[in-house]
């Protein structure tokens, strides 16, 4: 169930925004204040997942920033599989006015900063999941994030030049691309 404010569980899930830096440099205020206030209530043998649009290495961050808030509890960077707390970033991957269907049916991204994070988090999405868990690392799976988000931007781009220049030669642009 979602909550505000974290209580003891099994498996975490960091939903937040990370809108952009007036440098255009990701804002990561909102998974700091995440990571913050779960730490007090991380125990051993639990899964962090992160969803949010963020640059690559911010798993890693998260991992920094809870292992500091943290020194009593292991983490991947320096146990591996054994550590005591797992992470990993699943990207979401939903078209808002559509979220529950495609929340349940498409395939998911998995990338652990180990690969027992990886697995752990790929079994917990299969719960609810009827699509694909493709399991990666965790920087390749925030990379495929921001590749598809570019990938549908370029796309979006030139759907929309197209339809200028389909406009200056009176061409039907539905046609066209049917």
């Amino acid at each position: 169930r979602a909550v505000l404010k974290p209580e003891p569980a099994d498996a975490f899930v960091i939903a937040v925004p990370t809108p952009f830096n007036d440098d255009y440099t990701g804002d990561l205020t909102y998974i700091r204040a995440a990571a913050q206030a779960l730490a007090p209530v991380l125990a051993a043998s639990n899964l962090v997942i992160l969803e949010s649009t963020s640059p690559v290495g911010t798993t890693e961050q998260l991992e920094a920033w809870l292992a500091a808030a943290r020194p009593d509890l292991t983490f991947p960077a320096t146990a591996g599989d054994a550590a005591d707390v797992q992470l990993a970033y699943c990207p979401e991957r939903v078209l808002p006015g559509n979220v529950m269907h495609e929340l349940i049916q498409n395939d998911r991204v998995v990338g652990g900063l180990s690969p027992r994070a990886s697995q752990m988090a790929a079994d917990l999405y299969k719960v609810f999941l009827k699509g694909d868990c493709l399991l990666t690392n965790a920087r390749t799976a925030e990379m495929a994030k921001l590749t598809e988000n570019s990938f549908r931007d370029v796309n979006i781009a030139f759907a929309n030049e197209l339809s200028l220049i389909c406009d200056k030669l009176d061409i039907n642009v539905w046609e066209l691309i049917r």
